[in-house]
């Protein structure tokens, strides 16, 4: 059973502003209070039952972003992204103004109004997380807005990616898994070996899509992998696509996430059409399925 705990927020020209994030502030002095008077009602085993969450504001200023904040702030950079609407970190540090929450948790606007929203409020509705209901005024908007909070919660790794974007697309239209990441039996030797990758069953001619923005760091052949691309990307990402039958692109070149790099084939080692796929990260071998949204 889904619990809910309405929370009477009026709507206010305006939410109490902090002016310096230390404790000779008195409404920072309070907002870590309450804070703290959270955690410790947290600690007790089995409380569902917290307090209503109180809101401040905070005029952003120049240096601060938002994971500094939430350090200054003592709450995590989940709860201060939600609460403010943010999909992404950009969107984020382009507020002038944010709202600050007193306990950590995550947002999200009843109805949904992003992707990431979307993903989040069905999950936590499924899952019966308890939330607060709360009617917000965000800075600069006359308009009050619905939305569930709910206390003590955080990003899944999924929606982490997701903010933080790292997350990648499906490298096809459409394709069948037919070989997972991990160990498996070579299917020419018939030893036990570890896969670095997914293969991606697909008809040859299939457009293979870049996963992520990136620039490309190698195109080339091998006897293993064929024709294959190598795209470097953000925060030390990099991502394989081999068995190619075309190669679209050069190295050196930029690529947007979604566009064509080439066509799934039957080059270098391989016993039917496929895109081997691989997510690396600062070298190491990532499971791709789940640094992507799609179901298994």
């Amino acid at each position: 059973m889904l619990v809910i705990f309405q929370a009477a927020m009026g709507l206010f020209a305006e939410y109490p502003q902090i002016g310096t994030l230390d404790r000779s502030d008195p409404l920072f002095f309070q907002m870590q209070g309450e804070l703290e008077a959270f955690y410790k009602t947290a600690a007790k085993p089995a409380v569902t039952d917290f307090p209503p969450v109180s809101l401040f504001q905070y005029r952003i200023k120049k240096g601060d972003d938002l994971f500094s904040l939430a350090a200054r702030l003592n709450v995590a950079y989940d709860g201060l992204a939600t609460l403010n609407g943010a999909e992404t970190r950009d969107v984020f540090e382009r507020k002038a103004v944010i709202l600050v929450p007193s306990q950590p948790g995550t947002f999200v606007r009843d109805p949904p109004q992003t992707q990431m929203e979307e993903m989040m409020l069905s999950q936590r509705l499924q899952a019966k997380v308890p939330c607060q209901v709360l009617t917000v005024r965000q800075p600069g908007n006359d308009r009050g807005l619905a939305f569930r909070f709910f206390p003590g919660d955080s990003f899944t790794n999924l929606e982490r990616l997701f903010f933080l974007r790292v997350l990648f697309a499906f490298p096809v239209a459409r394709g069948s898994i037919s070989s997972p990441f991990g160990s498996r039996t070579d299917p020419f030797s018939g030893y036990l070996s570890f896969h670095n990758g997914v293969d991606i069953a697909a008809a040859i001619g299939t457009d293979v899509m870049a996963a992520n923005d990136g620039t490309v760091s190698e195109a080339g052949s091998d006897g293993t992998l064929g024709n294959y691309i190598v795209l470097s990307h953000a925060n030390g990402y990099r991502t394989v696509y081999g068995h190619l039958s075309v190669v679209n692109v050069k190295t050196g070149e930029k690529v947007a996430k979604g566009m064509t790099i080439g066509k799934v084939g039957l080059t270098g080692k391989t016993t039917g059409p496929h895109l081997h796929f691989e997510i690396r990260e600062n070298g190491g071998a990532r499971d791709p399925l789940s640094m992507m949204n799609i179901r298994r």
